[in-house]
Parts: structure tokens; sequence; C-alpha cells
């Protein structure tokens, strides 16, 4: 995460921005989010949780059509609140790595 940290700022300088508790940047253009960058140590836990989950819709089809028709759920619920949206589909996110551990 060292080497993580000595880019923080020249991605803060090219326009994205960061929140101060994780090493996740946004960048904004036009007043709305544009790009995500989740940095994380390779091989950690969060690079493993993220590659479970990845691997969980690759492996079933119709979970990963679950998923899509949540995601468009949600954003007709929620287009006007990222923040929102992005909580509502957290459960389902985490009922996958938990799923996919065992």
């Amino acid at each position: 995460m060292a080497v993580a940290d000595d880019l923080i700022a020249p991605l803060l300088r090219s326009g994205y921005a960061t929140l101060t508790d994780r090493r996740w940047l946004m960048r904004y253009s036009n007043g709305r989010r544009t790009h995500h960058l989740h940095l994380v140590v390779l091989d950690g836990l969060e690079w493993q949780r993220r590659l479970r989950f990845r691997d969980a819709l690759r492996a079933d089809a119709r979970l990963a059509q679950r998923y899509a028709l949540l995601k468009n759920d949600l954003v007709l619920q929620h287009h006007t609140d990222r923040e929102a949206y992005t909580d509502a589909k957290t459960a389902f996110v985490l009922s996958m790595v938990t799923d996919t551990q065992h």
C-alpha cells in the first residue's frame, strides 16, 4: 500500500477525489462521477474478496442475471443518489462474497 500511497497525490492532481478512510478514488466530470479507482493489496483480503465476487458471477449466469436485474431496479429507484444505489446493493455483494468462501 505504500506504493499506492505514493500514487495518490499525482492522481488527485489529475482530477480524482478520494475518501479519507480508504484507498478508493473517484474522478468527476461535469458534476458526475466518471471513474472509480480501487487500490488494494495484491493477494490481500480485499483483493481476494473482489475476485471471489467476480468469479462467482462469471461461474453462474443466473446469479449474474439476478445481480444485473438488481442493479437495474436500484438505478431506477436511486437515479439521483449514487450513495443510496451503492448502499442498496451492498447486502447482495456481501452475501456473494460470504457464500463463495465455503
